[in-house]
């Protein structure tokens, strides 16, 4: 059986994140700004064995897009675009 096939009643994810809010607020210029730390639960309800919770939480971990986003940082670029006047 493969994760396309495997059927679950409710797969709910829950996320935590920690940040310290003294970087964001400019409190404290020695802490960090953003995101420290994400924990993602997954809590999967359905008649599926043990092998077919990890298949399930595997295919999640592969084709979730912002998952693979935050795992491997895209390219960045920040410009400065020159007004050229006029509203």
């Amino acid at each position: 059986m493969d994760s396309k096939s495997l059927r679950a009643a409710q797969a709910p994810l829950k996320q935590k994140y920690r940040d310290d809010p003294q970087a964001t607020l400019g409190v404290d210029r020695a802490v960090p700004v953003g995101i420290q730390s994400i924990a993602v639960h997954f809590e999967i309800d359905g008649d599926l064995d043990d092998a077919e919770r990890e298949r399930l939480v595997a295919s999640t971990e592969r084709y979730c897009v912002v998952l693979a986003t935050l795992r491997d940082s895209p390219a960045l670029n920040v410009e400065i675009l020159h007004s050229t006047g006029g509203a």
